[in-house]
């Protein structure tokens, strides 16, 4: 099939440049998670079914904007490595708008929760980012 070939090219440069944004980045909530890469090759109808491996956890929606918001402002009392880290942020945002489609952003859990940020690829798989947030 010829066209699987540019489909998968373009899921591996996606995955690929998502993990170079992600590098040594930390999400800051109450605690500080690193964010990782996370592919599914399948689209599943509800993708709540990929990421809740245990039945009645409860299940946050939330718009991409308001997750990324914290981290990516830039303040006038932000230091340069802060500045940087917004920046790159605000890259990161951008990277995943431009490469997905629909992204989804879903906080599993209670105080401590898995956060994803899921979007669909061309092809159909889900790419995006999970990551860990506390909130209390």
């Amino acid at each position: 099939m010829a066209f699987e070939q540019p489909v998968q090219s373009a899921i591996a440069h996606t995955i690929t440049q998502l993990q170079r944004a992600v590098t040594n980045l930390i999400y800051m909530s109450e605690t500080d998670a690193p964010l990782e890469v996370v592919h599914w090759q399948q689209n599943p109808e509800d993708l709540k079914a990929l990421i809740t491996d245990k039945p009645g956890q409860p299940i946050q929606t939330v718009p991409l904007e308001q997750f990324f918001r914290s981290q990516t402002q830039e303040r006038d009392w932000h230091n340069d490595n802060e500045r940087d880290r917004a920046r790159r942020f605000q890259a990161l945002v951008a990277l995943l708008k431009q490469h997905l489609q629909d992204i989804q952003v879903f906080k599993v859990g209670s105080v401590e929760k898995t956060a994803y940020v899921l979007g669909q690829a061309p092809g159909g798989s889900i790419i995006g980012l999970k990551t860990t947030v506390v909130e209390t």
